[in-house]
């Protein structure tokens, strides 16, 4: 039988249908150990958590106050036949509404993979149980981009312009697209975000993790990003546009298993709670994968930016 529940602001219901017998909303308690960590290819910073599961004292997880993190374990990464040791360390916590003590995590600042390159994780724990994992970094080509692709803004081919890659079906992609721009007296580089499009309300919508293997940048939404970069400078003419970039994350397999996973939910006011937690750390619970960057760059028609009023 499946159950879901729906949470309202107002009001939180619980309906449960009527048994013969009575029902216990709890499970014997088994204690898990989490442990979560993504390998980022466009730096040498790396960062993992590690904790263990909990039952509060009634239905409300926020009465619990003992921080659930584990420090002192030993966490090491293996790649090319080296063994790379996590340090472990505390930040102060920006949101104590549940925990109050300090963050702890663990990190090293001197590992950046290359892409397709396999990695293996190790966790030793104090009480002696050994948390693993592996994942391979995603293959990045020469020939990645699809050199059809459109290079200019507006394009000559249409009124949206078409990025391609080449596809991998084990794989997501996460695109971020930014206009890059200097204002007059001004050397710092700065950026506007664009979105895929705006809707009526003129509230953006920006792209999110997607199987697909190309975007379309609407020009009609990219004069209506340049609109509201005039809203934030004021003066049009001291605006200097260079051009406009794709940032393209590219993650593995277990990460885009992951989100393909999370993206199941009815809706952003339903948890369902028989849906199973997807992991891929043996010994616990966990999500350890990795993605790497790459980025692609469209330059904008000069007549065009002057038609607009910019430089």
């Amino acid at each position: 039988m499946k159950t879901i529940i729906i949470i309202s602001s107002i009001l939180v219901s619980f309906m449960i249908l009527s048994c013969d017998e009575s029902i216990n909303p709890y499970a014997e308690f088994k204690e898990d150990f989490i442990l979560n960590g993504i390998i980022r290819g466009d730096t040498t910073y790396q960062i993992f958590t590690l904790s263990h599961s909990y039952q509060p004292n009634g239905p409300d997880p926020l009465t619990y106050k003992d921080d659930p993190a584990i420090a002192g374990s030993q966490i090491e990464l293996y790649y090319d036949n080296k063994v790379y040791q996590l340090r472990d360390s505390s930040i102060v916590r920006a949101d104590t509404s549940h925990f109050t003590s300090s963050f702890k995590f663990y990190y090293t600042e001197n590992f950046k993979p290359d892409v397709n390159k396999k990695i293996e994780l190790k966790a030793y724990l104090p009480n002696g149980q050994i948390l693993q994992s592996q994942t391979q970094t995603p293959n990045l080509t020469s020939d990645f981009f699809d050199p059809n692709n459109d290079f200019f803004i507006p394009a000559d081919t249409g009124t949206s312009s078409i990025i391609r890659w080449n596809a991998s079906g084990k794989y997501a992609y996460a695109p971020h697209l930014q206009i890059n721009y200097y204002t007059n007296n001004n050397t710092t580089l700065k950026n506007i975000a664009v979105p895929l499009y705006y809707q009526s309300d003129n509230t953006p919508v920006y792209p999110e993790p997607t199987r697909n293997n190309f975007i379309l940048i609407d020009t009609v939404t990219v004069r209506k990003t340049l609109d509201e970069l005039v809203k934030l400078v004021t003066d049009r003419s001291s605006i200097k546009i260079i051009n406009l970039t794709m940032d393209l994350l590219i993650f593995d397999e277990y990460l885009s298993s992951y989100y393909s996973s999370i993206q199941l939910g009815v809706s952003g006011f339903t948890i369902r709670i028989d849906d199973p937690d997807f992991s891929n750390i043996k010994g616990g619970l966990g999500i350890f994968g990795s993605y790497v960057r790459t980025k692609y760059t469209l330059r904008f028609s000069s007549p065009y930016l002057k038609s607009l009023g910019f430089q």
